[in-house]
């Protein structure tokens, strides 16, 4: 079987409306960008139930989606898409729990919804670790991240003790780059790998505060990622390259620097992936 996968964290709230006011909304242009791709897979991240979600849900609907999320309307979540031409699943289907959805609820647990679609023997699962932005002690910053994985590692060590032959898709928001990554994980992955190397005269900012690295081409050093479990080939890795900011309102104004304190919009890049493994 072949998918195609996408990911998106579309920050906060679906982002707010003008600005840090505390009005939450899923712009009309964010949902477009996330019904009117084909991929196959959509994981979407720090994603909350607000206004707009009707219209980003109808476009779904109209274009053959299913669906399931697991945030609310003042907490960020996981909503993951799946495209139903490529899936067949009936509601009949989701009822009798061939496809059974979990996640894990634990105070230090990163955001986190997984999918089991049994016929397929295939897990996906969508996932954010969170930050303390406003924390400065390292040691805090690293147990914090830390125990986040700890928790991620057993849920995903636990799946395969119980399942070995289990494909495993995760797409998120690892808040690490992938060398980073590697190093958090304790189970066997294929991690992207596209924008990893780079030279040090590409990179005209480095900001502490928040893991980033912005580039003369105005791309950013990738924190998130694709991780899939070995049996799963993967390729074609890309990113949307930030044509999303092109022509729109939401970044007028708005230079290199200023990605997470003075746009309207999404600060993340959007990342694609293509798939292949065994039906059964």
């Amino acid at each position: 079987m072949e998918l195609s996968l996408m990911e998106w964290n579309i920050r906060g709230a679906a982002r707010v409306d003008k600005a840090w006011n505390g009005t939450s909304k899923i712009q009309s242009w964010v949902a477009d960008k996330i019904a009117d791709n084909d991929a196959d897979i959509k994981i979407i991240t720090e994603f909350v139930v607000n206004d707009g979600i009707e219209y980003l849900f109808n476009k779904l609907r109209k274009n053959n989606n299913i669906w399931f999320f697991n945030s609310t309307t003042t907490n960020n979540g996981i909503c993951i898409i799946l495209n139903n031409e490529k899936f067949n699943i009936s509601s009949n289907e989701i009822y009798k729990e061939e496809i059974i959805v979990s996640d894990i609820k634990n105070t230090n647990s990163p955001d986190y919804l997984q999918l089991f679609i049994k016929k397929l023997n295939l897990y996906i699962i969508g996932f954010r670790t969170t930050s303390l932005l406003n924390e400065k002690n390292k040691d805090i910053l690293y147990t914090h991240k830390r125990q986040q994985y700890d928790i991620f590692n057993a849920q995903i060590n636990d799946i395969l003790m119980k399942n070995s032959n289990a494909k495993i898709i995760i797409g998120g928001d690892t808040n690490l780059y992938a060398l980073q990554l590697k190093s958090f994980l304790n189970f066997d992955a294929n991690i992207d790998d596209l924008g990893k190397k780079f030279e040090n005269s590409d990179v005209i900012q480095y900001n502490d505060k928040y893991p980033t690295l912005i580039f003369k081409n105005k791309s950013k050093a990738l924190i998130d990622h694709f991780i899939c479990t070995l049996n799963i080939k993967t390729y074609n890795f890309r990113t949307d390259n930030w044509t999303f900011m092109d022509n729109n309102d939401d970044y007028i104004g708005v230079g290199k620097y200023d990605y997470k304190e003075k746009n309207n919009g999404p600060d993340h890049d959007i990342i694609y992936e293509d798939i292949k493994f065994n039906d059964v």
